[in-house]
């Protein structure tokens, strides 16, 4: 089912589990109505987020209008039919302005010819593009960030490749204007490299969290998302030909400043409906137990990764490899929980009777005990004795 069947509601609800990592793209596309629909939205949320900010929590108050100017550039680059269009949003990114940018999805095939979306950030530097490719599946180059310089003398071409990017399948097999080939792995990346200054991309220097579910349409754009609120702070180019240690991008120095941000973008994703708000509240809370789950795991002692003791250095890869195992399953298990409740299941059509069992929290809790127990046994342990204590209070 694509997005575009979906009501205003359903499309907010399965935008909120794709930004959450609750779910995977399934049958939604990062090109054509798919993406049009799904993109408006999640970048008109951003706009209200950064409006609602009042604790300068992204960004300081003076740069707020020129960061939602910003995120309208993706607005209207999925309003845009015509490449002049597309050019002409190009031309009026404000050169050497790190709040002024445009950030877009951009598809690909990686080597196993699989279909891959990463976010595409786009700054103007003198005469020349800055694109920055951020891949939290670290396809691309075997890394998180990557970037390219694109001389402005090829800005017809560029925006020509741009227009072509966001169009379904069909349409470009039949565009005879492009000349590269999509279907060949990383088509569109080589397609950029050829306009650029370089004979391939550079390493970014950046480190962002691996992508573990296989939300890449959203995980892309929000990695760009951050990366560009990061730069207006924090320039990443600066010292990019001398630094060894890798910038991490943040949306606050704050501890726990992506939990915050979600909640953040719930509450500006949030209407007037309150039975529209309270599914975007229980899916929420799905994220947020996740999270709890794995701040239990056990913590890896990184002083023993460079040790010169071998015996601790395999120590700790192998418990490396148990806690990235746990993570995977954690994310999973949560994942299938949200579809047998009923996030992924439009609520509409379905019983009365079904919906109200649904809603209560006697599913999430049993559903969530017992993914304890498959991850850490002792875990499951504590939940079933504090049940037992609770039920001999009574």
């Amino acid at each position: 089912m694509a997005i575009t069947d979906y009501t205003e509601s359903e499309r907010k609800a399965e935008l909120l589990a794709l930004l959450l990592a609750l779910k995977e793209n399934g049958s939604y596309h990062s090109t054509g109505a798919d993406g049009k629909v799904l993109y408006t939205l999640l970048f008109t949320t951003y706009q209200k987020m950064i409006a609602q900010d009042q604790q300068n929590f992204f960004i300081p108050k003076q740069q707020q209008s020129a960061i939602s100017t910003s995120l309208q550039n993706t607005i209207d680059f999925y309003q845009s039919a015509k490449q002049g269009e597309i050019k002409q949003l190009l031309e009026n990114l404000k050169p050497d302005d790190r709040t002024s940018f445009m950030i877009l999805p951009i598809q690909f095939l990686t080597e196993g010819e699989q279909k891959h979306a990463a976010g595409l950030l786009i700054h103007r530097h003198n005469d020349q593009y800055v694109l920055s490719i951020l891949d939290k599946a670290r396809f691309f180059q075997q890394r998180t960030g990557s970037y390219l310089t694109i001389p402005e003398k090829n800005i017809e071409k560029f925006s020509e490749l741009l227009l072509d990017s966001k169009n379904s399948d069909e349409i470009h097999r039949n565009s005879p204007t492009i000349s590269y080939d999509r279907w060949s792995n990383y088509g569109i990346l080589k397609a950029f490299t050829t306009l650029s200054n370089e004979p391939q991309a550079k390493d970014l220097k950046i480190n962002l969290s691996r992508q573990i579910e296989g939300n890449c349409i959203i995980a892309g754009v929000d990695a760009a998302f951050k990366t560009a609120l990061y730069h207006c702070h924090t320039d990443i180019f600066q010292t990019i030909d001398t630094r060894k240690e890798k910038l991490t991008p943040k949306y606050n120095v704050k501890e726990n400043a992506t939990f915050q941000m979600r909640r953040r973008f719930l509450h500006a994703l949030k209407g007037n409906d309150h039975n529209e708000n309270k599914k975007l509240d229980r899916i929420f809370s799905y994220y947020e137990e996740r999270k709890k789950m794995k701040k239990k795991l056990l913590k890896l002692n990184k002083t023993w990764k460079n040790s010169r003791n071998p015996l601790l250095k395999l120590i700790y890869h192998l418990k490396k490899t148990s806690i990235q195992k746990k993570q995977y399953t954690i994310h999973h298990e949560f994942n299938s929980m949200m579809k047998r409740d009923f996030s992924i299941i439009p609520l509409n059509g379905l019983p009365k009777a079904r919906v109200q069992n649904l809603i209560k929290e006697d599913y999430q809790k049993t559903a969530i005990a017992e993914l304890y127990a498959k991850v850490s046994p002792s875990k499951l342990t504590y939940i079933q004795k504090s049940k037992k204590k609770d039920s001999l209070s009574r």
